[in-house]
């Protein structure tokens, strides 16, 4: 039944046994973010990263999403990241609607909830529950909707708990995204976008690579200029 298959794999999560208070202290320290790094924190206000969106997963938010019944649409958003100083819309999110068993196909009146996923290079993995698909507002292009069936709450958390502690690449948010949308058994529905995506996500970081490199010699040309003509006046 529905029921056995949702129940049936809560010993697969990592974040689903008990833990005493200590341990919930230590994880709650653990689960803060590190700084972004100085290079990719460029383009902010006054040097100072904006605020990241919802909050870091933890074993809580696993074991919430664990617990929900399943989803019954996936959307696939991607957009600007000004905390990387990204104009481009790279930035891939996912939002997944909260299926709700009482309601029908056509059921205009049965409130929508949502749960709002997306994997931050160097900011980590994020979630929100949200009442609308796009919160995100003009700046977030809809790449797609699909219908889903079949997708418990546990296949979406197991998918959480894998990459909550993920170490840190450039090509992380695309690569989670695309693992949410195999979760939910949507992956042929965005396999081109997501091919398309990591040509887009690698091109742009080569060319950051490369002015990276050409600041860093344009700075030590600069200092070799300074030496050569203090050297010169003494």
């Amino acid at each position: 039944s529905h029921f056995a298959s949702r129940h049936s794999c809560s010993s697969r999560s990592r974040c689903l046994s008990p833990v005493g208070p200590s341990q919930a202290m230590k994880r709650i320290c653990d689960d803060k973010l590190p700084p972004l790094p100085e290079c990719l924190g460029r383009g902010t206000s006054s040097g100072v990263s904006q605020a990241l969106p919802g909050a870091a997963v933890d074993c809580e938010t696993v074991s919430e999403v664990h617990n929900i019944w399943g989803f019954d649409l996936i959307h696939v958003f991607k957009a600007p990241l000004p905390t990387l100083g990204v104009k481009e819309p790279l930035h891939q999110i996912v939002v997944l609607r909260i299926d709700s068993i009482d309601r029908e196909a056509d059921d205009g009146d049965e409130p929508e909830s949502f749960l709002q996923l997306e994997y931050i290079p160097y900011g980590g993995l994020r979630w929100q529950r949200t009442c609308i698909a796009n919160s995100g507002g003009s700046k977030v292009q809809l790449v797609s909707c699909i219908r889903c069936t079949g997708v418990y709450g546990y296949r979406v958390a197991d998918v959480m708990d894998d990459w909550r502690e993920k170490a840190d690449h450039y090509m992380n948010g695309v690569e989670f995204a695309a693992e949410i949308a195999k979760a939910c058994n949507a992956e042929s529905d965005f396999e081109e976008h997501f091919k398309e995506a990591r040509v887009e996500v690698k091109a742009w970081h080569d060319d950051y690579l490369e002015k990276e490199r050409a600041r860093k010699a344009a700075m030590a040309s600069t200092v070799a200029a300074s030496a050569l003509l203090l050297c010169t006046v003494q």
